[in-house]
């Protein structure tokens, strides 16, 4: 129902709250926030695959990840998207220093 509403807005996600306000989760992926540095899975929702990859990665990479409850007016700082179908997503134009990281969760194209 998220994804529906989302999309009939145009959006391409819907963020999911929880019961005090929190963003836990997207209708088809996990947010995540980078932050002065700082990479944040968000707590509260599903503990998807490809979010834990994108920790290990940025963790690899140097970055601090930690994990913590944010309010949507607090989502300060720049939103990713992370799933299986879609690999690493920044909303927005990401800094350059998040690129790395990006690159390391593009789509993979299939073909027959």
């Amino acid at each position: 129902m998220a994804q529906r509403a989302a999309e009939a807005q145009g959006a391409f996600e819907g963020l999911l709250l929880d019961a005090s306000g929190h963003v836990v989760d997207g209708s088809r992926t996990s947010p995540l926030l980078y932050r002065e540095g700082r990479l944040y899975l968000l707590e509260g929702g599903l503990e998807g695959i490809t979010r834990r990859k994108v920790a290990e990665r940025a963790k690899a990479l140097g970055m601090e990840v930690h994990k913590g409850f944010f309010r949507p007016e607090a989502l300060k700082g720049h939103l990713l998207l992370a799933g299986s179908g879609v690999g690493l997503l920044p909303v927005g134009p990401p800094p350059g220093e998040l690129l790395p990281l990006l690159e390391a969760f593009l789509p993979r194209c299939y073909t027959e």
